[in-house]
């Protein structure tokens, strides 16, 4: 494995990576075409597919696959640049678009300069896991939202309107303000906003364990009034690098 790594130093390899397959454009030190070739985007398909090219630098955008692809290749042991978008214009721009095109350019740019890629540093798999768990959470409460302003609307388009009540406290509220045929589903949406709501609090719990446990930097913001843990965690996520 030592003999081909070191054999490999020198090989810029350009990705462009799509939801079923990545396009690959490689090339050697002297920037001479080597092959192209196309992989599925799936762990399994990247480690098969760049298996003869250990050691090699790697060069892709940023993107929706770039955090787990990024951290597999570098535990394989490439030599990884994750591209800032912004600093690649000229590949949105080309007349020529197309993702061999896009693969080829990656690669010769991270070739001649890196630096010119302004490249990011992606977080751990662990942090990535917390961000999503409130990105979760936030969809829920907007899916919350959606179905208590649908209950709203059904009520008032039947020539009922429904009293003021938090989003908590939504379902209880109706219910004892409404009988339950109301309009055809009108329980059934209440049931399923009181369970959304049961796990979002479910989620607040483990939220604030988290700050707790691992991010104690966001008591700071706890200084200021209306400031919860989940805002707290999501405000020192997205201050932090993609």
């Amino acid at each position: 494995m030592e003999q081909g790594i070191t054999m490999n130093r020198g090989i810029t390899i350009g990705l462009d990576v799509s939801d079923r397959f990545t396009e690959a454009y490689a090339i050697d030190g002297e920037g001479k075409w080597i092959e192209s070739f196309r992989v599925p985007t799936t762990c399994e398909g990247l480690a098969t597919g760049l298996s003869r090219y250990a050691g090699a630098r790697v060069v892709l955008e940023v993107g929706a696959h770039s955090p787990w692809m990024s951290r597999q290749l570098k535990e394989e042991g490439f030599e990884v640049i994750v591209a800032n978008p912004r600093r690649v214009r000229l590949i949105a721009e080309s007349d020529s678009k197309n993702d061999r095109f896009d693969a080829e350019h990656l690669a010769r740019l991270g070739r001649l300069d890196p630096a010119l890629l302004s490249p990011i540093v992606h977080r751990g798999e662990g942090a990535q896991r917390d961000r999503v768990r409130l990105l979760a959470r936030d969809g829920l409460v907007r899916a919350r939202t959606q179905l208590i302003n649908q209950v709203r609307g059904f009520a008032k388009s039947l020539g009922s309107r429904l009293p003021s009540s938090s989003a908590e406290a939504f379902a209880k509220r109706m219910r004892a303000a409404r009988s339950a045929d109301l309009f055809p589903g009108f329980e059934t949406m209440l049931r399923v906003i009181e369970q959304l709501t049961l796990e979002i609090r479910k989620m607040d719990r483990e939220i604030e364990g988290l700050c707790k446990e691992r991010y104690e930097e966001t008591a700071v913001l706890r200084q200021i009034s209306g400031v919860g843990p989940t805002r707290r965690l999501m405000e020192l996520h997205l201050s932090r690098l993609p």
